[in-house]
């Protein structure tokens, strides 16, 4: 994929995959449904089927390249070895916020930083790639961008006292939902639900020779 400007690119409303176009549903509310759809604890076969009905109008038959879409999109156009991390994620390998465990300190924080009142804003008013922005974009002294940091940051090299404070923090604010990326759950999920579909078909096969 071609990387793209919030700014000086038109925010896609379409996607085209093996040159078909294919309707999605770009508004934020349903890329937040999408992420928190993939720490769900449904299989992966479901979190595939559920997560395309939610953002695709049109189902594409590529589902491989679909994935891919997906994921290029929810990094708002950014591809995935130049994707930028917000000042308050210090560490790749820990989450830093659950849209549906963080919702209320996230509504907190658009509306005090941006007058934005998300429980009025419909779908449609927002891009997932404006909401992305503005998101990241937290100011450090919101309740959110400070447990984003406590939950992520690298402790090396601080004092010890900061360090038991943000150990505290961390616990206190801890995710129910497991530590994995949103690239990494929807990877695992195409390649499991893929190994499924292969060994039934396998094992279809040597039943039709016998």
């Amino acid at each position: 994929m071609i990387p793209q400007s919030i700014i000086f690119d038109t925010l896609p409303g379409s996607a085209v995959i093996n040159g078909r176009e294919y309707r999605i549903r770009p508004g934020y509310r349903t890329m937040m449904a999408v992420e928190a759809m993939m720490f769900s604890d449904m299989s992966d076969d479901e979190r595939l089927t559920r997560t395309f009905n939610l953002f695709f109008v049109d189902i594409p038959e590529d589902a491989c390249s679909a994935v891919d879409f997906l994921l290029w999109f929810h990094r708002g156009g950014e591809e995935e070895d130049k994707k930028k991390e917000s000042r308050h994620m210090r560490s790749s390998s820990l989450r830093a916020y659950d849209f549906f465990e963080d919702s209320g300190m996230i509504y907190a924080a658009f509306r005090e930083q941006y007058g934005i009142d998300l429980r009025r804003t419909a779908n449609a008013e927002l891009h997932w790639w404006e909401f992305r922005a503005l998101f990241f974009a937290l100011a450090e002294d919101t309740k959110m961008a400070k447990v984003m940091y406590w939950r992520t940051c690298d402790m090396k090299g601080l004092p010890k006292s900061e360090k038991k404070f943000i150990e505290k923090m961390r616990a206190l604010y801890a995710l129910k939902s497991s530590g994995e990326t949103m690239d990494s759950k929807t990877k695992l999920a195409r390649r499991n639900a893929e190994m499924k579909r292969y060994i039934a078909r396998r094992m279809e096969e040597c039943r039709i020779r016998k």
